[in-house]
């Protein structure tokens, strides 16, 4: 009985000691990495805190986008922080040259188009991020956005679209965002919502960028290095699941980097 009681009084001590960081036993070695692990970790994860700007162009999914976002980054217990700002308020970053940050995402409009006046600055920040090999991802308008910059004349939207339809989805460059999805000739199935498009013309060029995906519609998916812009909304709640890994693959690649 006495002997019991000392090895549980032992125990308890010890616990204090790990506790409090404080070392009772004079003589016995205690390991400091224990103490400092998670402190540590702490510390690492902080320094590499993902720092994310999703600009809004006037989308009625940007909330969905942004949590789209968020949530997938949380649930790969990746530490980040998203700055929120509108289409007419980024000449800071403009300025500082998208310093400190590490992806640019593009919301959808239901108001702009490519060469409108009203979205300059996000046309300057987007080509801030060509020029630097950065990381930015966009959605319908964004994807109509980049494909203007790519190519202006081939680029060019056209008055045509689907609503609220279902649109097959044809790939036809094998890329990582179509990882668990299908290689060149799969097709998915995804809704649609937007009027305009950009036009396929049978190429899997547009200028520098590389067209992975077309539809009915036209251009569905272009990639540029390190950007990827997609026409179809993986955000949205009537997305497919295979249009909603697109952008979890593009994640997974990005956050890959840190």
């Amino acid at each position: 009985m006495i002997k019991n009681k000392l090895s549980v009084s032992l125990l308890t001590i010890f616990l204090i000691s790990v506790i409090f960081r404080v070392n009772i036993f004079p003589h016995i070695f205690v390991n400091e990495s224990f103490f400092q692990y998670k402190h540590y970790s702490s510390k690492t994860l902080q320094e590499y805190k993902i720092k994310l700007l999703i600009v809004n162009c006037q989308s009625i999914l940007y909330d969905s986008l942004c949590e789209f976002v968020s949530s997938f980054l949380t649930k790969k217990e990746i530490p980040h922080s998203i700055i929120k700002r509108n289409h007419d308020n980024l000449q800071d970053i403009i300025n500082s040259q998208f310093e400190g940050f590490d992806l640019l995402i593009i919301s959808g409009s239901s108001t702009f188009l490519p060469d409108s006046p009203d979205i300059q600055d996000v046309s300057t920040l987007l080509k801030i991020i060509m020029k630097q090999d950065k990381h930015a991802f966009g959605v319908c308008f964004g994807l109509q956005l980049l494909a203007f910059l790519l190519d202006s004349k081939d680029g060019k939207l056209v008055k045509k679209g689907s609503w609220d339809k279902d649109v097959s989805i044809d790939i036809l460059i094998d890329d990582s965002v179509f990882q668990n999805i299908g290689s060149e000739g799969v097709s998915f199935i995804t809704k649609q919502y937007h009027n305009y498009s950009v036009p396929f013309s049978g190429k899997k060029n547009l200028g520098k960028g590389r067209i992975l995906a077309k539809s009915k519609d036209g251009i569905e998916i272009i990639r540029t290095g390190k950007i990827v812009a997609t026409q179809f909304h993986p955000e949205s709640q009537y997305a497919s699941p295979q249009a909603k890994c697109v952008l979890q693959n593009y994640l997974k690649a990005f956050i890959s980097n840190f």
